[in-house]
């Protein structure tokens, strides 16, 4: 679980989490089996890049979990895990949507 707190006002900060909330409830919605990663990337990019954020996005957005914290298909790291199909029963966490600043 995440918390994100801005303290005062900053509309950059503001602009971000806005960004990436909308992108969670996206990826959460979208991600199911039999759907291939890299198509729910695209979906994902075009909300960044109607926030103004599409160039400082990670490309990937989710792994899987298992034995380890952090296992296949591992979007961000390895390009060809974004074309294969999620499978039912697959537990993935969507915690790689962060934007670079």
């Amino acid at each position: 679980m995440l918390r994100t707190i801005i303290e005062g006002h900053n509309s950059e900060a503001e602009k971000t989490v806005k960004c990436m909330k909308e992108v969670y409830k996206k990826a959460l919605e979208l991600s199911k089996p039999h759907v291939k990663p890299i198509n729910v990337i695209m979906v994902l990019d075009k909300t960044y890049g109607k926030h103004g954020l599409i160039d400082h996005r990670v490309i990937g957005y989710l792994h899987g979990v298992g034995l380890q914290i952090e296992e296949t298909p591992i979007t961000p790291i390895i390009s060809k895990y974004r074309f294969i199909k999620l499978k039912p029963g697959m537990v993935i966490a969507l915690v790689h949507t962060p934007i670079m600043l």
